[in-house]
């Protein structure tokens, strides 16, 4: 038998979650920070956290050090749930994507976009 990277339910069993992930570098995060922080005023800078992610995931073949840069992400993810985010702590972190991804003008956006959105 194969290896199973999905999820299987059975027995009548139901999965009730606002973020899920699996497989290989399956991640949820960004989506869970949306879902947390509904309501906050920071819903658009939780959406564009997201496309920065996908942004990420989907050119981590063009970019060194592409699980850090991910990882990163859930830096900026947890500054956003609280409420007050360290915005000096996401200001760097973005600022570390930017440079690492200059080539990939995608991610290059994404940073952006997601700068607009935190007003900075």
């Amino acid at each position: 038998m194969g290896v199973n990277k999905g999820i299987q339910v059975t027995d009548g069993g139901t999965i009730n979650a606002a973020a899920i992930a699996a497989g290989d570098k399956a991640r949820a995060y960004a989506k869970d920070v949306q879902v947390t922080v509904a309501g906050t005023g920071k819903e658009e800078a939780a959406q564009k956290l997201v496309e920065l992610t996908n942004a990420l995931r989907e050119h981590a073949d063009r970019l060194d050090g592409a699980d850090e840069l991910l990882d990163s992400t859930t830096t900026i993810g947890d500054e956003l749930k609280k409420e007050e985010p360290n915005k000096t702590t996401i200001k760097g972190v973005l600022a570390g994507i930017a440079e690492a991804a200059t080539s990939v003008q995608a991610v290059t956006v994404a940073v952006t976009a997601l700068r607009v959105a935190l007003g900075f």
